[in-house]
């Protein structure tokens, strides 16, 4: 861990045995509004809100100062330094349709059991046990 008394850098905590830094679980601490109305409400008003959040997203991008947005640009550099050619834009927009389509997931989950999430992931022969 480094001198003593010295703690990881963020985010390492976890993974250094100090254990999650809430015990109520990410749901709860991190998306309480969304966790509540995914309770108490329709899919299709939690999927509605879900997608009005990424469409203003979606217009968030134009802001250069956008952390999300940043984060593509930094995916595309690495991803440049390996040669590989990715668009920071597609990939910005892809990571907002993948959110959208794992809380689809989750609700069906939630909701109808584990049969009906299944039939919503895909896996490659090599990803699936």
């Amino acid at each position: 861990m480094g001198a003593a008394g010295e703690r990881p850098p963020k985010g390492t905590r976890a993974a250094a045995g100090g254990g999650p830094p809430s015990a109520a679980g990410p749901s709860r601490t991190r998306l309480p509004l969304l966790h509540g109305l995914s309770r108490v409400a329709p899919d299709w008003v939690v999927l509605a809100s879900v997608r009005a959040l990424a469409r203003l997203l979606r217009w968030a991008y134009a802001w250069r100062a956008n952390p999300l947005r940043q984060a593509a640009v930094d995916l595309a550099a690495v991803a440049a330094g390996r040669s590989i050619a990715l668009d920071p834009r597609a990939t910005y927009h892809r990571f907002l349709d993948n959110g959208c389509a794992t809380l689809a997931a989750y609700l069906d989950l939630q909701r109808r059991g584990l049969d009906a999430a299944l039939a919503r992931v895909e896996l490659s022969d090599a990803q699936a046990l």
